[in-house]
C-alpha cells in the first residue's frame, strides 16, 4: 500500500520533539520571568534609595532601612526586608542586597544568586 503525505494520520516525530522543545521553553520562562521582574523591582528600589539620597544628604542608616522597607510594601516584597542591610563605613551608607533564588530545569535546580552593593 502507498502512502501520500495527504493519507498521513497522527503527527510525526519531528512535530513531537519541536512542540517538546517549546514546553520546555514555555516551562523555563514560566520561572524567569518573575525572577527577572524582582530583580528589576530590586533594582528600582536601589535607584531610587540613591535619587533620594541625593536630594536629602543627612538620610541616617535607619532612615534608609525605613525607607527601603516601604518600598517594599508598595512592591508586595515585605518578605525580602532581610534581604537588605544598610551599614556606614568611612562616613557613607553602604546598601548591600543579597538573595537566592532556585531555577527549576528539570534536569538540575540551579541557584541564581543576586548580589548588588550601592553606596551612598
Amino acid at each position: 500500500m502507498n502512502r501520500t503525505p495527504g493519507n498521513q494520520k497522527g503527527a510525526a516525530i519531528v512535530t513531537l520533539l519541536v512542540l517538546a522543545v517549546i514546553a520546555y521553553a514555555i516551562f523555563v520562562g514560566l520561572q524567569y520571568v518573575p525572577l527577572h521582574l524582582e530583580s528589576s523591582a530590586v533594582e528600582s528600589i536601589l535607584t531610587t534609595i540613591q535619587e533620594s539620597e541625593k536630594t536629602a544628604r543627612s538620610m541616617s542608616a535607619a532612615e534608609v532601612k525605613k525607607k527601603i522597607n516601604g518600598l517594599l510594601n508598595i512592591n508586595l516584597m515585605d518578605d525580602m526586608a532581610d534581604s537588605f542591610k544598610v551599614s556606614k563605613y568611612r562616613g557613607d551608607l553602604i546598601v548591600e542586597v543579597s538573595y537566592d533564588r532556585e531555577l527549576n530545569l528539570l534536569y538540575q535546580k540551579k541557584q541564581m544568586p543576586y548580589r548588588k552593593k550601592v553606596t551612598l
